[in-house]
């Protein structure tokens, strides 16, 4: 006799037992999709992402990492690797989330690893318990735990309601460093917290300068006495008159009586302010092993084509450890099955400095070992047809 769907038992029932609830449908996960008021314990990093030295080295990871393709991939029997461009998971890759193209979904899950050390990637499954859509859950609302070997996440929603789930339903991906025998990857943020609280501190008391310090380049004093209000609104005009503009900019003050002139100046803690920033953005970038031209942070050294490219190939070398995360958690998760894994697209990451594009594109359209046409190549560079070109 063959079961009826309602009268299967589900994978989390356990004979004997109560049946227990850890399905996670779009539904009833609804509310356990990124929170605004999570806040780590030991680094705020919504707070650190408003510090503008903080955001421009964290983006720089993250929006690369992300602008990259994640295909699909499936090896055959005979160890032979094709690309998969049907299925359910490259379906699910290229379309995570309605409304959600992959590129930002992508960009939380390394936002995410950089800044708590993991992301967590909820698998949102139809009645059948097919996959139908991934979210980014906030990773301190997510606890992580082994119970026989196998990890279990508790995960907590806005309004309080604790869920306990499995790895059919959470995808965690962990930052390429962790702590022996942790279940969660370290942060590299965190690690250098004091950095990240002094770049926010530094904007901060450099938005209180701009904000309240009205500062007045000299103090013009006058003793008291009959009419000084009338004596103090001529030397005003006199000295407007005088010395404003470029014009009047170094002329000697001439003043009779017991008028003293006294010149103020900004602070040296204050003009370090602009020194300090470039030295803490140089830190966080350092940890994160972010050339500081690709921040667009100063740099002692001169920027020439050789130190271009120099800082071109150590910030692919630092990508490739967290794009090496992301591609061996998702294919070791439920999402993969029957061979298949992901894998990053590399070819926009070899394409950042001139001289390797040249050569790239020269492998490729080579006539005898090459893997790509011409017209692949400027759809890829957004070029127009060379047959367009030709007509016009």
């Amino acid at each position: 006799m063959v079961q009826t769907a309602p009268e299967k038992r589900k994978f989390w029932q356990r004979r004997g037992r109560e049946e227990e609830d850890r399905s996670l449908t779009r539904d009833s996960a609804r509310p356990l999709l990124l929170g605004a008021e999570g806040v780590p314990p030991t680094l705020d990093a919504r707070k650190a992402m408003t510090a503008s030295g903080v955001y421009s080295v964290v983006s720089a990871v993250a929006q690369t990492c992300a602008g990259l393709p994640l295909q699909a991939w499936r090896t055959d029997g005979g160890e032979q690797r094709r690309r998969v461009i049907s299925g359910e998971l490259a379906d699910l890759l290229a379309h995570p989330a309605p409304g959600v193209p992959m590129q930002v979904l992508l960009s939380e899950v390394f936002l995410s690893m950089i800044t708590a050390g993991d992301a967590f990637v909820a698998v949102y499954r139809d009645g059948d318990g097919r996959p139908e859509s991934l979210g980014v859950l906030d990773p301190t609302r997510v606890g992580v735990e082994s119970k026989s070997g196998l990890l279990l996440y508790s995960v907590t929603g806005v309004d309080g309601r604790r869920q306990t789930v499995d790895a059919q339903h959470v995808v965690q991906v962990r930052a390429p460093m962790s702590w022996p025998g942790a279940l969660r990857g370290i942060s590299p943020l965190a690690t250098c917290a004091s950095a990240v609280g002094l770049a926010y501190a530094l904007d901060e008391h450099a938005r209180s300068i701009l904000e309240n310090g009205a500062r007045i380049s000299g103090l013009v004093k006058v003793p008291p006495g009959p009419a000084v209000d009338e004596l103090l609104e001529n030397l005003r005009a006199g000295l407007e008159a005088r010395h404003r503009g470029p014009q009047g900019a170094g002329r000697l003050a001439i003043v009779s009586g017991d008028v003293s002139v006294e010149a103020l100046s900004i602070s040296p803690a204050d003009l370090q302010l602009a020194e300090m920033q470039r030295d803490v953005v140089a830190t966080i970038a350092r940890v994160l092993g972010v050339p500081p031209s690709i921040c667009n942070a100063p740099s002692n050294d001169s920027l020439t084509y050789s130190t271009s490219e120099g800082e071109a190939l150590a910030f692919k070398r630092a990508l490739r450890p967290w794009l090496g995360a992301a591609e061996a958690a998702v294919s070791g998760s439920a999402l993969c099955s029957g061979g298949e894994h992901v894998a990053f697209d590399l070819t926009p990451l070899d394409l950042l400095d001139a001289r390797t594009r040249v050569e790239v594109r020269k492998a490729e359209l080579d006539p005898v070992s090459g893997w790509r046409t011409r017209a692949e190549i400027r759809t890829e560079d957004e070029l127009p047809a060379e047959e367009a070109m030709t007509n016009a």
